[in-house]
């Protein structure tokens, strides 16, 4: 983020390189995986946001004939990733070796009108259709699902499209070169590492949206210099120790200095309610960032003009990020920041925040099967998340309320802290009490949900009938 005052040596450093990336044009990271190759059964498309700007934000829109979630920037509403309240899902990124030569919809505004109107993945390949005969300003590779089981990777020129449909491995994945352009293939090893790093996980079972998040759009492998396991204590050709070259000769690592913004956009099983789909947003680049969760059918802006909270996240990250990136070269990603391996960097606590995250997440989503919630409790579920991802974020620590280990413990709350429901996992009856030692609630054995009513927010405990295991919750409104 910019700062009062003359531009300092490293800001004018930036701002040289970034001219220099803009000739060469940016590199996003887009991908599909279906239903049916995800471990958990639901669907997701994934955007690694590699530009030059900053002042970045994800805002809900009701603009349309349905509510969408999307990234753009704070200075207009052009959406380059996102998901709406029907179940539909898109990202893209740039065809580099496409050219253009219409008028039309451009790679913005195609995504707006699509998430604001349509349901389904042939929709959209309707209006490619359409506009094939009337031109498109645009070159781009769309990731696309929806809440009928279908998904897809469209390239599109100005004049032409082409469907991609997922082969039996239902993993989807582009770069910023389209098949159908010219034979410059940009990208084509961080797609290719983004399909690999998704198959392993497929085969053993773990393909879900946490592990998207956490080691796919946060991969710093590039060939011939692969830092993992962390700590990483050795150097690669032209780097000091414990550095990843993250650009060099035009190939760049999934996470790299010019990913400023990514999301993991999750969808339903075919017949589940679209209106669980839900965004993970990241602010700058993922490696050094943390998620939170925004539900476009809680029909609330949520962008960083009407959240205190998302603004003050997103300059966290971004000065983490700078952190990561510490040497004049700009390109040069410190893996020590990350994990020193001696107790030292911010995967001592960021790792458990994304882990806190999508666990709390699911289980919520859980509950809302059994009880769907209102507009109103999506957004407070959402504002709630958030809150804790920054104050763990900025003060380093793990974000939860349990503070014993679950082996531990004969009673356990997810989501915890919540603001409309959470599941108390017990076995025998408990009693649930206020701060007063006051009963507030009996739950059975059996009994799982606790749902609060006429209760201010505030600390209660539960425990068990005989007083052998207590557990502390927050319920906030």
């Amino acid at each position: 983020m910019g700062r009062a005052g003359e531009p300092s040596r490293r800001t004018m450093r930036r701002i040289y390189l970034l001219m220099v990336i803009a000739a060469l044009g940016f590199s996003c990271t887009i991908g599909v995986v279906m239903h049916d190759a995800a471990s958990d059964g639901k669907p997701l498309v994934f955007k690694t946001r590699d530009i030059s700007g900053w002042n970045l934000e994800f805002e809900t829109s009701t603009s349309g004939t349905y509510a969408y979630t999307y990234n753009k920037y704070t200075s207009n509403g052009s959406c380059w990733m996102g998901v709406n309240e029907a179940g539909l899902a898109m990202t893209q990124s740039a065809a580099y070796n496409m050219g253009t030569s219409a008028s039309g919809y451009n790679n913005a505004s195609i995504m707006n009108y699509a998430l604001a109107n349509f349901t389904t993945v042939d929709e959209f390949e309707d209006l490619l259709i359409e506009t094939d005969a009337t031109g498109r300003a645009t070159a781009a590779n769309y990731a696309v699902i929806d809440a009928f089981g279908n998904g897809a990777i469209f390239e599109v020129g100005s004049w032409e499209h082409q469907r991609y449909d997922p082969d039996t491995s239902g993993i989807l994945t582009r770069g910023n070169f389209s098949y159908i352009g010219s034979s410059d293939r940009r990208g084509l090893e961080r797609m290719n590492r983004a399909k690999a790093l998704m198959q392993h996980a497929k085969s053993v079972d773990s393909l879900t949206a946490e592990f998207v998040g956490m080691k796919v759009i946060a991969d710093l492998e590039r060939t011939g210099n692969d830092p993992y396991p962390l700590p990483f204590s050795g150097s690669f050709p032209g780097c000091p120790v414990g550095y990843v070259d993250t650009d060099s000769s035009n190939i760049e690592t999934i996470n790299n200095e010019q990913t400023h913004v990514a999301g993991v956009f999750k969808g339903v099983p075919p017949g589940g309610d679209p209106e669980n789909c839900h965004a993970f947003g990241y602010f700058a680049c993922p490696a050094v960032s943390v998620p939170f969760v925004l539900f476009p059918a809680s029909h609330q802006p949520t962008s960083s003009t009407s959240s205190s909270t998302q603004w003050a996240l997103y300059n966290a990250c971004v000065d983490r990020y700078n952190d990561a990136f510490n040497l004049s070269d700009g390109t040069l990603f410190d893996t020590s920041y990350l994990f020193d391996g001696l107790g030292g960097g911010i995967w001592t606590f960021t790792r458990d925040i994304n882990h806190w995250v999508y666990d709390t997440v699911r289980t919520q989503l859980d509950i809302w099967e059994l009880a769907p919630p209102t507009p109103g409790e999506r957004e407070a579920f959402q504002d709630d998340v958030l809150e804790q991802v920054y104050a763990a974020y900025i003060g380093g620590f793990m974000v939860g309320i349990n503070e014993n280990r679950p082996e531990q413990l004969s009673l356990e709350a997810h989501p915890n802290p919540f603001n409309s429901a959470t599941e108390i996992v017990h076995t025998g009856n408990i009693r649930i009490v206020d701060a007063a030692g006051r009963e507030v609630a009996f739950l059975p054995d059996g009994q799982n949900i606790w749902r609060p009513t006429d209760l201010p927010s505030g600390v209660y405990m539960a425990i068990s009938e005989k007083g052998q295991s207590s557990l502390k919750i927050v319920y906030l409104k």
